[in-house]
């Protein structure tokens, strides 16, 4: 399972989401779950870390594709860890994953 934790922002930096675990179609419907009620928190700008993701599939990029969809909507991510971004670029989904310059 993945364990979800948001680091408030701070006069640096913006708010991080930390992911650590599995992004997987075992843990996408909890996962999704927990991310919702994180993002009701309304951290304003903040930066996705996915350096602690150990396994990841195409339910797990689904989740990420659909919490980009959501922040879209509101607060942007204006940063992605160099493990998120190693993983947008793989993917071609540099699109959908702008980075932001604040």
């Amino acid at each position: 399972m993945a364990s979800l934790t948001l680091h408030p922002a701070s006069d640096l930096a913006p708010a991080r989401l930390a992911v650590q675990g599995d992004l997987t179609i075992y843990e996408a419907s909890v996962t999704q779950q927990a991310l919702l009620a994180l993002l009701q928190q309304d951290p304003g700008p903040w930066a996705l870390d996915l350096g602690g993701v150990e396994e990841l599939d195409s339910a797990g990029i689904q989740l990420l594709l659909s919490l980009q969809k959501t922040l879209n909507e509101g607060a942007p991510v204006v940063a992605l860890s160099d493990t998120a971004q190693a993983l947008v670029e793989l993917l071609n989904l540099d699109a959908l994953f702008p980075q932001r310059e604040d």
